[in-house]
């Protein structure tokens, strides 16, 4: 799927790359046994990352024990589907994945310019600041 290619090209490895097909559903039990450092979740489908970080049934997964849970961001559509914005989604995972990398820094500017250049579109900073948080 994208979002599998969209962590590796952010320099991450998906721990479910092995899974073929799409939307696939693993049981916590499997989730628990990959024990991801850190984990994405989209703006669809129903998730949530205070769900995921506030369950005890998730307490003992790396990423939840580190607050490493993290929403896609979505301004005009999410940073994870097949549109121009998932540009901004590898900058942005791949940001979360190395704190220190330079993708981070500038990441309002660039989502500004970004939404100028392909859309047309005046981001206000505000909004820039809260997509790249």
């Amino acid at each position: 799927m994208l979002q599998s290619e969209m962590v590796a090209l952010a320099g991450g490895v998906n721990v479910a790359q092995e899974i073929s097909g799409y939307w696939t559903e693993v049981n916590l039990e499997q989730v628990t046994q990959w024990d991801p450092e850190i984990i994405f979740t989209v703006p669809y489908k129903g998730a949530s990352v205070e769900a995921i970080l506030n369950s005890p049934e998730w307490a003992n997964i790396s990423a939840v024990k580190h607050k490493q849970v993290f929403m896609l961001p979505k301004y005009l559509g999410p940073w994870d589907t097949p549109i121009p914005e998932a540009l901004l989604g590898i900058e942005w995972m791949a940001g979360k994945l190395f704190p220190d990398t330079p993708l981070r820094r500038d990441c309002e500017t660039r989502t500004i310019a970004f939404y100028q250049v392909f859309y047309d579109l005046a981001v206000p900073a505000a909004d820039a600041a809260e997509l790249c948080r």
